[in-house]
C-alpha cells in the first residue's frame, strides 16, 4: 500500500486567487518584528538559516538554492503559524523541488541579463588598459592612475544591480513554501507585488544591505547572527503584502 508524502502539496494556488496589498514598509520595524517572531527560538533560526545558505551555495551555480529558501521560508510560516520548528523542516523545501528550481532558474537568467553586460564593462574599462599598459613598458608597467578608482566605483554599482536584481523576485520562494504555487506563478504573483510596493520594498533593501555591510566589515561574523531576523523581516513583509487571515496578530505591523 502506497503512502503519501504529509509534506508534498497537493494543489497550487493560481495567482488570480491572491490578494496583494500596497503597505507602508517602515524597515526598523520589520526588523524588530523580525526578531521578536523568533522569540525562544532564534538559536534554532540561526542554525537553519546558515546551514540553509551554505547548503544552496555548496552545488555550483547555486541550483539548489531554490529548495533550501523554499524550506527556510517554510520554517518562518510553520513559526508564523505558532507551530514549534525543527531544524528537519529546513530540508521540506526539497518536497517543492521542481517549482522552486524553475523559480530559480529565472532569477538567474535574470541575473545573467543584467550583470554580463556589466562585466563586458568592466573588463573594457579596467583590465583591458590594465593589460595594454602592461604590453607597452615590456610587462614591467603598474596600473593606470585611474585603476584604483575603476574598481571602487564598480562595487557600489554591482550593490544597486543586486538590489534591482532582487526585489521582483523577492517573495517567489516564500509563496512556494507559504502557497504551494507552482514556479512561474510564484514569480508573476512575486513581480507583481513588488511593483506595487516598490518604493517602499526599494528603501527597506536599501536599509538591510547597509546594515549588513556594516556587519560585514566588523569582521563578517556579526553578519550571520543577523540572518534571522533579516529573514524573519523578509517573510513578515511579504505576509504584509501577501495576506493571510489565519496569520498570528502578534506579528502585525504597528499601526
Amino acid at each position: 500500500m502506497s503512502q503519501s508524502n504529509p509534506y508534498a502539496p497537493s494543489t497550487h494556488l493560481p495567482v488570480c486567487d491572491l490578494q496583494i496589498r500596497k503597505v507602508k514598509v517602515r524597515p526598523l520595524d520589520l526588523l524588530k518584528r523580525g526578531y521578536r517572531m523568533l522569540g525562544d527560538q532564534y538559536w534554532l533560526f540561526l542554525g537553519i538559516t546558515i546551514v540553509g545558505m551554505i547548503v544552496g551555495s555548496a552545488v555550483p551555480f547555486g541550483l539548489i538554492l531554490g529548495p533550501m529558501l523554499v524550506g527556510i521560508y517554510g520554517c518562518y510560516a510553520a513559526r508564523e503559524r505558532g507551530e514549534t520548528v525543527e531544524f528537519a523542516q529546513l530540508f521540506r523545501g526539497f518536497d517543492s523541488f521542481k517549482e522552486s528550481f524553475i523559480a530559480y532558474l529565472v532569477v538567474l537568467a535574470a541575473a545573467m541579463v543584467v550583470m554580463i553586460p556589466v562585466m563586458i564593462a568592466m573588463f573594457v574599462i579596467v583590465i583591458l588598459p590594465i593589460a595594454s599598459s602592461a604590453a607597452q613598458n615590456g610587462g614591467n608597467g603598474g596600473p593606470p592612475p585611474g585603476f584604483p578608482i575603476a574598481i571602487l566605483a564598480f562595487y557600489p554599482v554591482i550593490i544597486i544591480l543586486n538590489i534591482v536584481i532582487a526585489i521582483p523576485f523577492l517573495f517567489a520562494f516564500q509563496l512556494i513554501a507559504d502557497r504551494n504555487m507552482r514556479g512561474i506563478d510564484a514569480v508573476k504573483a512575486s513581480v507583481q507585488g513588488a511593483l506595487k510596493n516598490l518604493f517602499g520594498i526599494t528603501w527597506y533593501m536599501v536599509v538591510l544591505t547597509f546594515i549588513s555591510l556594516i556587519l560585514v566589515c566588523m569582521c563578517y561574523v556579526p553578519v550571520f547572527f543577523f540572518f534571522p531576523v533579516s529573514f524573519g523581516a523578509i517573510f513578515l513583509l511579504y505576509r504584509d503584502i501577501f495576506p493571510n487571515p489565519g496569520s498570528m496578530q502578534s506579528f502585525a505591523p504597528e499601526n
